[in-house]
């Protein structure tokens, strides 16, 4: 029997995705369990059978919205199996959290965390992953079907402390990996500059995510800004940026949106998309 081929696709990404369902109808189901609020349709996951339709759809996407997925089984029994994976439980948290595990900037990250008890038993239904987002195309194939004493379905998974912490550093490695590809284009489209190695790009990326943390700035866009003003300003190093900015970044009683985009209008004259 050849496996299925899936899709994971993410509603709050592509806002167009319920109507394109309702319209060629493939075989697929919301990934929330039911009842679903009548908000949350539109911009819940959905599992979905990538029909041609799906195929043709899907193809010149370039948002992170989703993954595919190989299996045997059918559309139901894969949705039961990837309902347990939507909430989970992290360190010092009481309650458990929603897990956007399909999204192709967490995935990868969270198969590398994952005990390898865990990593089979997310596994196991399927027999290839693969993801299509920002240029780099990624799968891996598997096992499908391997015996591994499945737990029942209402156990959630629970990563530990040093699970998180690493997720957390994957995570933040692969963000500034990111930026640091944005700070390139920076220097190719103004041509002013010779673009600096690889290697210092990373690390004058890791720099400015590390100033705007310290001003509880965490957002993509207000982070690009304060990166795109550095380089504008051709300031390589956080360290040598004017007290008058660290001034206004810290005022206490504006909010975060406001002090990034007083700075960017007050210095640049415009905010950079």
């Amino acid at each position: 029997m050849e496996p299925v081929r899936y899709a994971i696709i993410d509603g709050a990404i592509e806002d167009e995705l319920l109507s394109f369902l309702v319209t060629y109808t493939p075989p697929h189901c919301c990934l929330y369990s039911p009842p679903v609020q009548s908000e949350l349709l539109a911009p819940a996951p959905y599992l979905v059978q990538v029909t041609a339709d799906v195929e043709k759809w899907l193809e010149f996407k370039t948002t992170p919205w989703g993954v595919t997925l190989y299996s045997q089984q059918n559309l139901h029994q894969l949705l039961q199996h990837l309902r347990q994976y939507l909430w989970v439980k992290i360190p010092q948290q009481e309650k458990p959290v929603l897990m956007r595990f399909y999204d192709p900037r967490i995935i990868w990250n969270l198969l590398t965390i994952l005990t390898p008890r865990q990593h089979s038993i997310f596994i196991n239904p399927m027999s290839k992953v693969m993801t299509d987002y920002d240029d780099m195309h990624q799968e891996e194939n598997y096992d499908s079907g391997t015996d591994v004493n499945s737990v029942p379905a209402s156990e959630m998974l629970i990563i530990n402390p040093w699970q998180y912490k690493k997720l957390n550093q994957l995570t933040q490695k692969n963000y500034i990996r990111k930026l640091a590809g944005y700070i390139q284009s920076c220097y190719e489209t103004e041509r002013t500059f010779p673009v600096p190695e690889k290697e210092a790009l990373y690390h004058r990326a890791e720099d400015y995510l590390n100033f705007c943390h310290s001003f509880g700035i965490i957002d993509n866009r207000s982070v690009r800004g304060i990166a795109f003003l550095f380089f504008k300003q051709g300031i390589d190093d956080s360290k040598d940026a004017p007290e008058k900015w660290e001034e206004l970044l810290s005022i206490q009683d504006k909010s975060v949106y406001y002090r990034v985009e007083t700075l960017l209008l007050q210095e640049l004259g415009y905010i950079p998309e």
